[in-house]
């Protein structure tokens, strides 16, 4: 139920930070994400953490857009239940601080985003004592288990392929690279720079969110000694609508680039790239994963 949820929010999210192409990639994207379909099979909170983090993102922009005050009771209380339902949403803040400073009125509009922020935390600060008790029980000195670009790579393959299965090596650096692209300025239609505010560090947005979490997790076990399990994939699974976003975005400029490219006899701006990628995705990826998941792995009885 979660996951479902959380389709509509990729796609709202995605036109936003792109137009409505990006927004319709990326919720076929995590619609399809082996990653998702796995947690979303199962009782814990994995699944639940990713939608409100989504959520959670949602409001902070159309806060930053609007200043309105039900975007910000909104946000406070997506955010705090984020926070309640697993302890790696923390590191949904600073991705989305960085994202307010990004904006050139950040000076102008601190007093709308900083309080909803300090809002969110004030809401999950009674749970702060069960986490310094939970921490004086912790093994100290431990330190973790990869190295920071080992975990990354980990990161990003499972977003491509699940959990569980095996990633090509060729397959994560296309994608990789093209995720990279998705940093640039969206290119949009002209139907979708009537219905979104587009800024020229959008994709930096997705990046940080997909970044601060492993590189916080790993952060703060080398330097406190406390296994945070930084290397836990299922840990990661909120920040995938940003991944599968980061990727719409750079098949949208590959779509940009062929629609120049090729013959006027082929209508201008159809996505011919991001379909066949998306054909190919779920063909030798996807369903292979899919298949895995279902007959070769015995999921525990949650």
């Amino acid at each position: 139920g979660a996951s479902i949820l959380g389709i509509p929010l990729v796609f709202i999210l995605g036109r936003r930070l792109g137009g409505v192409r990006v927004g319709l990639v990326a919720a076929t994207l995590a619609t399809l994400s082996p990653f998702e379909i796995w947690y979303a099979q199962e009782a814990r909170m994995y699944a639940l953490l990713a939608t409100l983090a989504l959520a959670s993102f949602v409001l902070w922009l159309r806060l930053l857009d609007r200043r309105d005050r039900l975007s910000a009771v909104g946000y406070v209380l997506a955010t705090a239940a984020a926070l309640l339902t697993h302890y790696f949403a923390v590191f949904l803040l600073p991705a989305q601080l960085a994202t307010a400073l990004l904006r050139r009125d950040w000076r102008a509009n601190w007093r709308t985003w900083l309080p909803a922020a300090l809002g969110a935390v004030i809401l999950f600060s009674p749970w702060i004592l069960a986490i310094v008790e939970q921490a004086s029980r912790a093994p100290r000195g431990v330190q973790p288990d990869l190295a920071l670009p080992d975990i990354l790579a980990q990161v990003i393959a499972t977003y491509i392929a699940g959990d569980a299965a095996t990633v090509p090596l060729a397959w994560l650096i296309v994608v990789t690279m093209v995720g990279l692209l998705g940093l640039l300025p969206a290119p949009r239609a002209r139907a979708d720079l009537n219905q979104s505010k587009g800024n020229r560090l959008d994709g930096f947005i997705l990046a940080f969110w997909i970044l601060a979490a492993p590189i916080g997790a790993y952060t703060f076990t080398a330097l406190f000694g406390i296994d945070v399990r930084a290397s836990g994939r299922m840990y990661y699974l909120a920040g995938l609508p940003a991944f599968a976003l980061l990727v719409a975005r750079g098949l949208a400029w590959i779509d940009r680039v062929l629609s120049r490219a090729l013959p006027r006899t082929v209508p201008s701006g159809l996505p011919l790239f991001s379909v066949a990628a998306l054909a190919l995705a779920a063909t030798f990826v996807d369903a292979h994963a899919l298949r895995h998941h279902r007959f070769d792995i015995h999921k525990e009885d949650f």
